[in-house]
């Protein structure tokens, strides 16, 4: 295809960009690169595959399925080798991102890099890779559907052979990784108004509605594609769909008004509101500045571009579909991506567009600048506190380990291990995020059954196997620990029968 002839045109021609985004995303994940550890449901998939699997075909991702397939190869997860590929894929998407704003945008290159480098820089990255077991998987999500976008072409040039190409990588995608239904809205819309940003004339609303034909034409293609072969797995497998994000959705079975209300508390928390360490108050400031930038650039060329403003405005929208979504909660911070790097980034890129006055440019390059920085400090911190939380929590499990032993217990297959609270590895070297800054210890807490199963998961991958525990063994659990100290001390652990009662907290 001539597609993926100017994409490797540009690849040479724009080299050094090109390599600056790889060169950039191997130093900021150098140290997750670098280092041995995994986060939760990863420990599910080491010691139980076949239970993981079938849980993501209810889940609707039969295209993850099937790549993990391909890569159960060897050994189940390979930690150094799924970074490798994951943060290559990254940069590799951020390429292809160069490409599509490239070719439709009609600003300055630095201010492409500068939208790359925001993008590419998100912590938010951060909180989906971390996990190990579906990183490379859903990155590879990222880069089919960027590369759909590719071979689509530019709007208005309507050739068969490209949509069907583009809808067969969208609905690969989407099967991947169904998040992604929102990802692709937010690409369509950021085209559309980087490609209306460089247009002098007036559009008519006819004409804006027009340029958004192809890409609705994959997108309504690729979804029923996606629904028809979902339900045929799920016969194939004798199973039924569950979505964990659609299921815990207030508004099935509550109260509107008290769901509203809730609703616009977390978008004050959250939207309005400093909060750390991802800072989501930056897509509404960011958002507004640009459109006032965009109405005032319109007053003195007495040409007020709308249509950009209502693009922004549906971008800013998208940023919190999972809160209107979901009503209770803004979700699970993983699945923002890639949605919320890219809208940052071209609300930084409309900014940067819009300033005429030089010393206003160059402040407005220096913040961005400094905003890159912030990010880029933000998923670095992130980073350390997953190996500090990782190390501390190993020391522990092997403390634990030692002190089993001690007690003349050598099979651990023919012992129920019982935890009893959570564990918290407080540090100063620490930057709690969603799931990074949690372990093993204090994930689930609330669940019936305590965290007792992601620990006993855990120390199954390490190669520790204990009976598994029902809701009885945890009560009783928990009514002995009354009299018992905290582990590490002696008498925070007990043998009763073929249980192991460990108190981790007070």
């Amino acid at each position: 295809m001539n597609e993926v002839r100017y994409l490797y045109q540009f690849c040479k021609k724009k080299w050094g960009v090109v390599l600056s985004v790889y060169l950039m995303t191997f130093l900021l994940y150098l140290p997750k690169l670098a280092s041995f550890n995994y986060s939760i449901d990863t420990e599910h998939l080491i010691i139980n595959p076949k239970e993981t699997l079938e849980s993501w075909i209810r889940l609707g991702r039969f295209g993850l399925v099937a790549l993990k397939r391909l890569s159960l190869y060897g050994l189940d997860i390979n930690v150094f080798f799924i970074n490798a590929v994951t943060y290559l894929l990254l940069a590799t998407s951020g390429v292809l991102l160069f490409y599509l704003i490239n070719r439709v945008a009609r600003v300055p290159q630095y201010i492409q890099v500068a939208g790359i480098l925001v993008y590419i820089s998100s912590p938010i990255h951060f909180e989906q890779t971390n996990f190990i077991l579906q990183s490379s998987e859903v990155v590879l999500a990222y880069v089919l559907l960027f590369l759909a976008f590719i071979v689509l072409g530019e709007q208005g040039k309507w050739q068969w052979h490209k949509i069907l190409t583009s809808v067969l990588l969208t609905v690969i995608s989407f099967s991947i990784y169904p998040s992604l239904f929102i990802g692709f809205l937010t690409l369509t819309v950021v085209l559309n108004q980087l490609a209306l940003m460089g247009r002098e004339k007036k559009q008519e609303f006819i004409q804006y509605i027009i340029s958004f034909r192809d890409t609705i034409v994959v997108f309504c293609s690729s979804f029923f594609i996606y629904q028809i072969l979902n339900r045929l797995v799920l016969k194939l497998y004798h199973t039924q769909i569950t979505s964990y994000i659609t299921d815990a959705s207030a508004w099935k079975n509550n109260d509107f008004n008290i769901v509203f209300k809730e609703m616009k508390e977390l978008y004050n928390a959250y939207y309005l509101n400093n909060n750390q360490p991802f800072h989501f108050e930056l897509l509404t400031y960011i958002g507004i500045i640009a459109i006032i930038l965009v109405f005032i650039r319109g007053i003195f060329a007495k040409n007020i571009n709308w249509f950009v403003m209502l693009d922004l405005i549906w971008l800013y929208i998208f940023s919190f579909s999972l809160l209107l979504l979901l009503g209770n909660t803004i979700g699970p911070i993983r699945t923002m991506t890639p949605t919320v790097p890219i809208v940052l980034m071209i609300d930084v890129m409309t900014i940067l567009s819009m300033i005429n006055v030089r010393y206003l440019k160059k402040m407005g390059v220096v913040l961005t600048s400094v905003f890159i920085l912030s990010q880029l400090k933000t998923t670095s911190d992130m980073e350390q506190t997953e190996i500090v939380d990782y190390q501390a929590m190993a020391n522990y499990s092997n403390q634990l380990i030692d002190r089993i032993n001690q007690l003349g217990i050598r099979d651990t297959q023919k012992y129920k291990l019982i935890i009893v609270g959570s564990k918290k590895f407080e540090s100063p070297l620490k930057l709690r995020g969603d799931v990074v800054g949690t372990t093993f210890y204090d994930w689930d807490e609330s669940s019936l059954l305590g965290n007792n199963e992601r620990v006993q998961g855990y120390l199954g991958s390490q190669g520790y196997q204990f009976e598994s525990i029902n809701g009885q063994d945890y009560t009783d659990a928990i009514n002995r620990s009354e009299s018992m100290l905290v582990f590490p001390d002696k008498k925070g652990i007990q043998v009763v029968g073929n249980k192991i009662i460990v108190k981790v907290n007070g």
